[in-house]
């Protein structure tokens, strides 16, 4: 009996440990999702991949697929479009969208949906179409539910050879070019002439830039949601009359989200005028154009050429057509910021901003077959001005001509990678009642087997009652049971709770701000529930195709595991592929993991000025004394601001004076610990620098860039939260991090990447004056997240704790950038040269 007792004892121990405190997606097998239970029979519906993003697109984004639906039929009728997607669950989310065919006619349409981090080109892509059934209650919004399957599509994009787009590396920009010129943007995806194509960092760099060139605007999709994984369009060539509605709204929308549209005048043409024909006329900065011919470029050569020197062999065309702008009389401050000019002083670069993205006109002619012949404009010269980037970006020849020894070996050695935004789901996932009913379990399980075991059958021995031992174990094993029960019901979650990570961006004077959202979700109930996002009745009451639709959410999953996972019960559940804000996925009593990108009115009392109009530029001569700034300000933020970095551009540095520290503008770090609500922040105090040279910016980025130290990585590479703060700082200013060095010695050289925060850094602001503070609200409740994430039937959003990230600008008066008092530098004028003959403090 003992032998019986033995293995009941060792099997009472196996159902305990597998029932108390692990969470389901640990313990439950991993399983594939699969295709929907009905197979088409015959070929009614045909689909074809037309497009994969725009131009292309990047892993762990938003990306649409353009369809190609021809139904066979003999009737029109409803077809509900379903792209199968990814969740780490094991669950499927169908990104549907519902269309009516026109049988005999060939029908285009865009469906949007996220891609795992870990999707790449032999992925298979899955695309079912249903006939659509009418269903007023369906979760999704559409009014219809999936009927039969009438047609299917399953692909790739290895199988499509690359005919409908490519996908970008993780670790890679994105910008997109409408036209066939790239204008100079080259040298941001230029290789060395020995680097491995596979190689993904540029050579005196960190991220490389991926240009997807040749576009039209006839293959925009209609949702900003398309848009998603680019950070730039330069706009080269092609008319904007031929954008539909719904494009330009697309568009638009993705400006005002922090999009960057470039848009290069052509020398002939008014098609950028304030024609009736042009859907974007409202969104453009508000100038005067002047078209001037027969124009010399010399007077722009500073902004053109990378070494403007009296001996530079390059000529320049001395007749070209050049628009200059002159901001109109009642233009706001935003709509017509001027960021570069001539040494003539004509604007020949303007910009407007458009919620808490931008755009930019140039009015250089910078497709001349003149210019492109000789390598022109300038990467480093023009782009990094005009997008507020930082480093060196040559043209392959460039890299090819370097003779410099450590360059060359910077050039050609390995690199130690270091993933910026690594360690997210740390930040988000919600360990403690897992851990506590994991401890629990061990415990009793623990308890279990010395009392039900050794110690009862010793008891029992000593008070000479062993016959009684099969008794005694039943007891035990139902009192065990019961204290399980007890314990599971105990911990078991009763209410919806969330953690979060959040980006939350907003620009002064600007009438939106926008959040990134990473929320891990406890779902205490079983069954379904809808999440939203926004407000919560525009998501139950949208009956149809809303294109303005701002919001979107998606399940996500941190970025060390993969997009598929472990529930034996894994159901599919449908998401509203034109206006993704809700979601109804099945729910186990354990945490959803989801990704929400949001944009609206503010929702938090973020910084403002004691006085409108207070806050001013000194004179450079009173920056030490005086500080920086005039004025002071106040935030109603729900907690502290923590680790506060005030961070000032005074403007662009002196054109051709960039010298060796690559940064484009003069700028100035400060840093406070803390900074309550209400308190006031008095900026001549906070911006007052002791030493030109510990405030400068390059001063403030080489504290959070990490650099090889005795053959060992440090800084922010340090994976425990204790680093959060230069991490998710060092994000905001990525583009300004410290370019790598050769190391000289045999530790490797550090390169600086990412993979899911690409569209969420500052650069923008590094072309004009400004003020920006970034910190930390770490706080909880109803209001301790500024993105509105509601659960259910919920008017209120769900109680959740965690961290948000504010980057808060405020524009200062523009102030172009001057030229030297003699702009030609001497022939081959190297960066100590320059640095040597910079502005003071510099």
């Amino acid at each position: 009996m003992s032998r019986t007792c033995h293995r009941t004892w060792f099997g009472w121990v196996a159902l305990l440990f597998a029932g108390v405190g692990l969470p389901a997606d640990r313990c439950c097998a991993q399983v594939t999702s699969s295709l929907a239970n009905d197979t088409p029979t015959t070929g009614e519906v045909a689909v074809d991949l037309a497009a994969f993003g725009f131009g292309g697109s990047r892993a762990g984004e938003w990306t649409g697929l353009r369809l190609t639906i021809l139904d066979r039929g003999e009737r029109q009728r409803t077809l509900l479009v379903r792209w199968h997607g990814w969740d780490r669950d094991g669950d499927t989310p169908f990104y549907e969208r519902a269309i009516a065919s026109n049988p005999g006619q060939a029908l285009s349409v865009w469906v949007y949906g996220r891609l795992p981090y870990d999707f790449n080109e032999d992925t298979p892509i899955e695309v079912t179409v249903h006939e659509g059934l009418d269903d007023a209650s369906a979760a999704d919004g559409t009014g219809y539910r999936a009927g039969r399957v009438v047609g299917r599509l399953l692909t790739s994009l290895s199988a499509s050879g690359g005919r409908v787009g490519r996908l970008t590396p993780i670790q890679q920009r994105r910008y997109a070019v409408v036209g066939s010129s790239r204008a100079g943007l080259d040298g941001y995806a230029a290789r060395a002439p020995n680097q491995s194509i596979g190689t993904p960092w540029a050579p005196l760099g960190h991220e490389l830039t991926s240009i997807a060139a040749g576009l039209t605007p006839q293959q925009f999709p209609d949702r900003w949601m398309g848009l998603a994984s680019l950070d730039v369009i330069v706009w080269e060539r092609g008319n904007p009359a031929d954008l539909s509605g719904a494009r330009a709204r697309a568009l638009r929308r993705w400006i005002e989200r922090g999009g960057r549209l470039v848009v290069v005048l052509p020398s002939a043409g008014q098609e950028w005028g304030q024609s009736v024909n042009n859907p974007l006329r409202d969104i453009l900065p508000r100038v005067a154009t002047r078209r001037m011919e027969g124009v010399s470029l010399e007077a722009f050569r500073g902004l053109l050429v990378p070494r403007a020197g009296a001996g530079d062999p390059i000529r320049l065309p001395s007749r070209s057509v050049v628009h200059a702008f002159d901001p109109l009389a009642d233009a706001e401050p935003s709509e017509a910021v001027p960021l570069l000019k001539g040494e003539n002083g004509d604007i020949v670069v303007v910009q407007r901003l458009l919620g808490v993205g931008d755009v930019t006109l140039i009015g250089l002619n910078l497709r001349a077959p003149s210019l492109a012949s000789v390598g022109l404009p300038s990467t480093v010269s023009f782009w990094n001005r005009v997008l507020g980037r930082r480093g060196r970006f040559l043209s392959v020849d460039e890299l090819a001509s370097i003779d410099d020894r450590s360059t060359q070996q910077l050039m050609a050695g390995a690199r130690t990678e270091v993933f910026y935004d690594i360690g997210m789901g740390d930040l988000v996932s919600k360990t403690g009642r897992a851990a506590a009913g994991l401890l629990a379990g061990v415990g009793l399980g623990v308890a279990y087997v010395a009392i039900a075991g050794p110690i009862g059958f010793a008891l029992l021995r000593r008070f000479d009652r062993t016959r009684h031992a099969w008794l005694a174990f039943v007891i035990a094993a139902a009192g065990f049971t019961g204290a399980a029960w007890g314990t599971a019901a105990a911990l078991r979650p009763k209410s919806v709770e969330g953690r979060h990570l959040t980006f939350l961006d907003h620009v002064y004077g600007q009438p939106l701000q926008r959040g990134r959202t990473w929320m891990g979700l406890l779902l205490p109930g079983y069954g379904e529930e809808a999440i939203r996002v926004g407000d919560p009745e525009l998501s139950r009451t949208r009956g149809g195709d809303r294109a303005g639709a701002w919001d979107v959410i998606a399940p996500w999953e941190p970025l060390a595991t993969s997009a598929q996972g472990g529930f034996p019960d894994a159901r599919g559940y449908a998401i509203w592929a034109a206006a993704p804000d809700s979601m109804t996925p099945p729910t186990r009593a354990t945490v959803k993991r989801v990704q929400v990108d949001w944009a609206g009115g503010p929702r938090w009392s973020m910084p403002r000025p004691a006085q409108e109009g207070s806050i001013r530029l000194r004179d450079r001569t009173a920056w030490n004394l005086e500080g920086m700034l005039t004025g002071s300000l106040t935030h109603g933020l729900p907690a502290p601001m923590t680790d506060v970095s005030v961070i000032v551009i005074a403007g662009q540095r002196t054109v051709g004076r960039l010298g060796g520290a690559e940064i484009v503008s003069d700028a100035r770090a400060f840093s406070l610990s803390e900074w309550e609500p209400g308190a006031a922040l008095d900026l001549p105090e906070a911006t007052k620098g002791t030493s030109n040279v510990q405030s400068l910016l390059r001063s403030f980025m080489d504290g959070l860039t990490d650099r090889p130290r005795g053959g060992f990585a440090v800084g922010v590479t340090d994976r425990t939260l204790e680093n959060t703060r230069g991490r998710l700082t060092a994000l905001a200013l990525f583009g300004q991090l410290t370019p790598p060095e050769p190391t000289g010695g045999a530790s490797e050289s550090i390169v600086a990447l990412r993979r899911a925060t690409h569209g969420w850094d500052l650069d923008r602001w590094m072309t004009r004056p400004c003020l920006i503070i970034i910190g930390r609200v770490e706080s909880e409740g109803e209001d301790a997240c500024p993105t509105p994430v509601h659960v259910g039937d919920a008017s209120e959003p769900v109680s959740s704790e965690g961290l948000t990230i504010v980057r808060w600008v405020y524009p200062l008066e523009p102030a172009p950038p001057g030229y030297p008092v003699s702009s030609l530098l001497p022939s081959g004028a190297d960066d100590a040269e320059m640095r040597s003959d910079r502005e003071p403090g510099l």
